[in-house]
């Protein structure tokens, strides 16, 4: 086999690690929060508390983004340049979406997965296209 089918599946798994890494990281980590007017107006309090604590959602917030990675390395695995392409720009949405909370931590791998993409279409990894028998 040539290398070049190996490079994008290698990159896709190696934005769901990235992913599963980074989820499990910010589940754990205490991060610090100023709760401000919590004693008194114009006072703020410093309090150190896990995303676990935080999350309203549970852990639906990490899931999704390490689920379309997964995802996107599937399709990448399978030679779909066209699902490769799909999933990891909703990823690289939902980075940017939530760029102000958990998003920069995802940046790593969404560049992983855009160059995954990049090198698919580029070097011609995956499935030959159709040909139209006429």
């Amino acid at each position: 086999m040539k290398w070049r089918i190996w490079v994008s599946p290698v990159l896709a798994a190696a934005g769901v690690i990235w992913c599963v890494v980074m989820g499990g990281w910010l589940w754990f980590t205490p991060m610090r929060y100023v709760i401000i007017n919590a004693g008194g107006p114009g006072q703020a309090v410093i309090r150190y508390r896990s995303f676990s604590e935080v999350s309203q959602f549970g852990p639906l917030p990490l899931i999704i983004p390490a689920s379309l990675a997964m995802v996107a390395a599937w399709a990448a695995w399978r030679g779909n340049r066209v699902g490769l392409g799909v999933s990891t720009l909703l990823f690289a949405g939902s980075t940017f979406i939530t760029g102000f909370s958990i998003g920069p931590n995802y940046l790593p791998a969404a560049g992983a997965l855009v160059l995954a993409t990049l090198c698919a279409v580029l070097l011609g990894s995956g499935k030959p296209e159709s040909k139209v028998a006429g």
